[in-house]
């Protein structure tokens, strides 16, 4: 069905830092058909680093700008949300994380927005038992909640009860094209005195224990035992300092400080990717890796924990490696099994062709199209039922049919 004017879409979220779920929304902003869509951009908490890139595109955005939305605060948060959504009229609320899943609903609900949308994109095993509460509460003023994998979706309808039917699971998309660095390897590990001829492994994400780089650390101390001329790079904001801590106690006392390098938050990925040799990504809880996406863009091999969504994005032995999560042993043979060149260049361009045919933008922006577009055509049923059912001129047409037979 075709409709005669732009269907007005309103994204909520909490805040547009440097994250999966912003990079998604990202992209999404700037390449939905403008022509058919009129979107704008909520965020409940502030801005972040993508604020530019939207600024950029002459993107439509708004911030409400408060901090703790559990205080006080959060009553006039609230309040200027709503005044905001009964300005802007749209007709589909979409919303991501947390604080946006559960305020958003409520007030598009209080504004008559004809429809709304939340998101789950990680295994919420963060959630406390209130918080699960909460999402059971917005989720009655919802009509759609998507996932970004299967797992996350089994994982929300265990958690919050939600029917399959309510469930829709779109997956990431990325243009590929991004992820292809033209400089040459040799001039970016000269930028950070690496060997030109090092195997250089390397992951991109912050070090918390939910990462689980122990269980990278370990690994590679057991690949520099056979690799005599091996580094790793390790990418991502220090998240929990203990932890951290822990990681340089142990590789000083295998002596391999000086053969790991912490990058900390990085401005450019594909450069870094293109650096590496062999991408590993260790999570004991994922939903679905843009990490990962951007690494099999790239043309890496990837090995990878068998956890969440992992397990979607990559078939083993055919477009890269899984190993149980949490298993030093296996992490460390699907590391030995990439010293061969061949091995590598097999498995990181099926990766590379993997990504361009399945999880391009091009096929998430269809699924996200195809449900506003069902959506909107739900509200015009219910639109042509209710005027036929009270038009003036049905119940006279009724009438006169009824006299007749009589």
């Amino acid at each position: 069905m075709s409709f005669s004017r732009k269907i007005k879409i309103l994204y909520v979220i909490d805040k547009m830092l440097l994250a999966g779920a912003q990079r998604h929304l990202v992209q999404v902003l700037q390449a939905i058909d403008k022509q058919r869509y009129d979107v704008k951009l909520l965020c409940l908490v502030d801005g972040g680093s993508f604020i530019q890139a939207l600024q950029a595109q002459h993107i439509d955005y708004h911030i409400i700008g408060v901090k703790n939305w559990n205080t006080v605060q959060g009553l006039g948060g609230f309040w200027r949300m709503y005044r905001y959504i009964r300005h802007c009229r749209p007709d589909i609320v979409h919303a991501y994380l947390f604080t946006a899943n559960f305020f958003a609903p409520l007030a598009a609900w209080l504004a008559r927005v004809p429809h709304c949308i939340s998101s789950r994109r990680d295994l919420g095993d963060w959630m406390s038992g209130r918080r699960r509460w909460m999402c059971r509460l917005a989720n009655q003023f919802v009509d759609v909640v998507t996932a970004n994998s299967q797992a996350v979706k089994q994982t929300a309808m265990a958690l919050e009860h939600l029917p399959e039917a309510k469930m829709r699971v779109i997956y990431n998309g990325m243009d590929a094209d991004e992820f292809v660095c033209k400089t040459a390897k040799k001039a970016l590990r000269n930028k950070i005195e690496l060997p030109h001829d090092a195997l250089v492994i390397g992951t991109v994400g912050n070090i918390r224990a939910e990462k689980d780089p122990m269980t990278l650390v370990r690994a590679f101390s057991r690949l520099a035992r056979v690799q005599a001329d091996c580094y790793l790079l390790y990418a991502g904001y220090v998240i929990d300092p203990a932890l951290f801590a822990q990681m340089k106690a142990y590789l000083q006392q295998y002596g391999l400080t000086e053969r790991v390098i912490f990058t900390g938050s990085i401005d450019n990925v594909p450069q870094l990717l293109k650096t590496l040799d062999i991408f590993v990504f260790t999570s004991q809880s994922e939903g679905f890796s843009n990490a990962i996406l951007e690494a099999m863009a790239a043309g890496l091999p990837v090995v990878a924990s068998e956890c969440g969504g992992n397990k979607e994005q990559i078939q083993h032995k055919k477009t890269g490696l899984l190993f149980p999560t949490g298993d030093v042993n296996q992490c460390f043979a699907c590391l030995q099994y990439f010293l061969s060149a061949q091995n590598r260049q097999t498995l990181g361009t099926a990766a590379y062709q993997h990504v361009r045919q399945r999880f391009n933008v091009n096929n998430m922006l269809i699924q996200m199209d195809l449900l506003y577009q069902s959506l909107m055509e739900e509200k015009d049923e219910r639109l042509t039922r209710r005027t036929t059912q009270t038009s003036p001129v049905a119940t006279k047409s009724s009438s006169q049919k009824s006299e007749t037979t009589t």
